[in-house]
């Protein structure tokens, strides 16, 4: 705290009570070490607080990308296995090969999406 500050204060001094608060305030100030009532160690603790910040910040999205690529591919994997067994030759074994997936058949999934918007189809 500068003497500014201390000052700034005085403008209050008409509150009972006050003025000795501020005394002792000073009082306490200037008991403690010169080089701890230096303003660089407070820059110094705002910036070790905003890196670790910005560090939480980064390994969260960092695991929201890596999340959101395991579920594309997952998504992509799926639509290819769903397309294979649709191209099977035979009634039977496509449906086989979709119970296998747990995946309507074609027609039951075509006709299910044509009730939600194109945009949902994408995500």
């Amino acid at each position: 705290m500068s003497d500014r500050f201390l000052n700034a204060l005085g403008q209050y001094a008409d509150v009972s009570g006050f003025t000795m608060l501020r005394a002792n305030l000073r009082q306490f100030w200037y008991q403690i070490p010169s080089w701890v009532r230096a303003i660089y160690w407070l820059e110094i603790l705002g910036v070790i607080a905003v890196l670790s910040l910005l560090l939480v910040f980064h390994q969260v999205v960092q695991g929201v990308v890596v999340q959101a690529d395991l579920r594309r591919e997952v998504m992509t994997m799926h639509a290819e296995a769903t397309w294979r067994c649709n191209a099977l030759q035979g009634l039977r074994a496509s449906q086989s090969c979709l119970l296998q997936l747990k995946t309507p058949p074609l027609a039951e999934a075509l006709l299910a999406n044509r009730s939600t918007p194109v945009n949902s189809l994408v995500d």
